[in-house]
């Protein structure tokens, strides 16, 4: 609760009058605005939101300085917020570091201390930038050469926060690339030896859904590689699963009908991410079956599902890879659509390989290798 003498009470009457107008923007009929108010506004109100935002610095400041957290058995300023406000994790450490860079602190004799981003502090306090900004530019200048000076700083800071006014988050930190360039023209921020020992590729555990999580990071040899190959495969319209009249293949192919693809990119709803990952399906599935990487113990590399016979027959359940991936067996026979599979029934199991020809290992039956037939060309 607020305490009426602050100010005799000047923070709770302005809190109050916040409260009534959003309380009547709320229930206010937006019907009669037209469509150039509705932007205007939304910038408004984009603007008012920012401000906010940096009243919460100032909030969060003198949180720290007062020490409230540890007087209320909290470990730090994030635990705090994440208990008092019901925040995440992620939106209070975005908050106490908003806080540390464009946030006004104070000497132990009251006195100011200038914010670390001084001019970046202006402009959130303005309104005319936002926390992600914020969080941009102090990406940014966190990855300044130590040898720069304080005037390049200045103005590195400033020519940052100037184009923050009038850009997205997202074109900040591409600015920020060009200006470390010009800061370090020797371009080792950070050195090939760090980017060694950053890069990496997770494959997490297949989930209950059997979708799985791929997080990390590629260095910039192995994204100069990948983009071409999204660029050619990615393209609205291109490799659509859920489009069965989508082109397949290779964007510059010289039989590929542009008629086609132009109709198939006017029906395509996939966002770029899911675009990016059927490129991805489509690039390894023409890697596997180009031949290129040989053999592995005695066969080729491939995609290797297992299953039993009566999996097969009724077409359900869940089949498992050679190295105990799962997928479902609709899925397994979409796989395998395209490829000559190879059969090896033992026992009660099958073994298709994505590739070669029809063999028998085992207890194989006529019957068991006109059913993999039959289900492969009835998936079709």
């Amino acid at each position: 609760m607020l305490s009426m003498g602050i100010e005799e009470g000047a923070v709770r009457a302005r809190l109050g009058a916040l409260d009534q107008a959003l309380e009547r923007l709320l229930v206010d009929d937006l019907t009669g605005l037209t469509d150039d108010d509705i932007v205007a506004v939304l910038q408004r109100l984009e603007t008012s939101l920012r401000k906010a935002s940096a009243v919460g610095h100032r909030l969060v400041v003198e949180t720290t300085e007062r020490m409230i957290p540890g007087q209320l058995g909290c470990r730090s300023v994030n635990d705090f917020l994440i208990g008092m406000l019901r925040i995440s994790a992620a939106d209070a450490a975005r908050r106490v570091k908003g806080a540390k860079k464009v946030g006004t602190w104070h000497c132990l004799d009251g006195e100011d201390l200038e914010p670390e981003l001084p001019v970046m502090a202006v402009a959130a306090r303005s309104g005319a930038i936002g926390p992600d900004h914020v969080a941009a530019v102090a990406k940014v200048m966190r990855k300044v050469p130590h040898g720069v000076g304080f005037d390049e700083i200045t103005v590195a800071e400033k020519i940052l926060a100037d184009a923050a006014c009038s850009v997205t988050p997202d074109d900040l930190v591409k600015l920020g690339a060009h200006l470390l360039a010009y800061l370090n023209p020797d371009g080792d921020v950070p050195d090939e030896k760090e980017r060694k020992r950053r890069r990496g590729l997770r494959i997490g555990k297949q989930g209950v859904d059997l979708m799985t999580p791929i997080s990390g990071l590629i260095d910039p040899e192995t994204r100069a590689l990948l983009e071409p190959v999204l660029a050619k495969l990615a393209r609205p319209g291109m490799n659509n699963p859920d489009d069965p009249e989508s082109p397949s293949g290779d964007i510059e192919s010289e039989a590929l009908d542009r008629d086609a693809l132009a109709k198939a990119a006017a029906r395509d709803t996939r966002t770029a991410v899911q675009r990016n990952h059927d490129a991805l399906k489509v690039a390894l599935r023409q890697l596997l079956s180009s031949g290129v990487l040989g053999s592995h113990r005695g066969l080729p590399v491939t995609a290797i599902l297992t299953m039993t016979v009566k999996q097969l027959e009724e077409a359900t359940g869940i089949v498992t890879t050679a190295s105990g991936g799962l997928v479902p067996i609709r899925d397994a026979l979409r796989m395998a659509e395209k490829a000559h599979p190879v059969l090896a029934v033992g026992g009660t199991s099958l073994h298709g390989v994505l590739g070669g020809s029809i063999t028998t290992a085992g207890r194989c039956t006529s019957v068991a290798r006109s059913v993999w037939r039959r289900r492969i060309s009835g998936s079709r």
